[in-house]
């Protein structure tokens, strides 16, 4: 039975933690996560994309990615990295058509908030690449507490923001609950390519959302 949320233990991610959040994402994201359902990305022929994990994992050992264990049972994950004022990371060459496909909505999701005007004052932000708890321990904030702690990791690392790209209801649950603001929304019936809507999840994820909040740096 589940640990109590209360006895749940933070860690920041390392290297050596690289093998068992991979085996964690398998068993726990890619499945599950609504886009990748939509256009078949991971099934049960072919339970591993490895794109799909090398895109997950960029950078997360930069000490800004925390992970939640339950004694040693992994049972959170929350990657996250960098992004930079004058720096912008050139999108990744793909192979498979099915990715690319989720690779050209970031990419407007992207295009279409222009975070750093929405935050002038920083240079700096951190980025949510994936947000995920293992389902037997949802509903217990564990959420939650990762991205707080990712809050005070940025904080650290003279973040400005926090910004979070978010393809289902869950996830945006989760950031408007900690008071993120909404910035764009962008209904998945009304996002075309070659005129064909692209991705068609299962109810009750509607739209993709870009959720940020700002760093406060007054205190602490």
């Amino acid at each position: 039975m589940p640990s109590d949320s209360n006895h749940i233990d933070l860690k920041i991610a390392t290297t050596q933690d690289k093998d068992q959040i991979i085996r964690f994402l398998r068993t726990f994201f890619y499945k599950d996560e609504p886009l990748n359902q939509s256009i078949g990305l991971v099934t049960p022929k072919e339970p591993i994309h490895e794109e799909a994990e090398a895109f997950s994992m960029i950078n997360f050992d930069r000490g800004l990615s925390v992970l939640a264990l339950d004694k040693k049972k992994l049972i959170g994950v929350c990657l996250s990295d960098v992004i930079d004022r004058n720096h912008k990371d050139a999108l990744p060459e793909v192979e498979d058509e099915r990715f690319a496909k989720l690779i050209g909505l970031f990419d407007r999701l992207a295009n279409e908030t222009k975070i750093f005007e929405e935050f002038p004052h920083a240079d700096r932000g951190v980025v949510i690449n994936v947000l995920s708890v293992d389902e037997s321990y949802r509903g217990q904030g564990i959420a939650k507490r990762m991205l707080n702690r990712i809050r005070d990791l940025g904080k650290e690392n003279h973040c400005g923001f926090i910004k979070m790209d978010c393809t289902s209801l869950y996830s945006a649950s989760a950031a408007k609950s900690l008071g993120f603001k909404l910035l764009y929304s962008l209904d998945y019936s009304d996002y075309l390519v070659n005129d064909e809507v692209v991705f068609r999840p299962k109810l009750p994820h509607i739209a993709a959302t870009v959720y940020a909040q700002n760093i406060d740096h007054s205190t602490g």
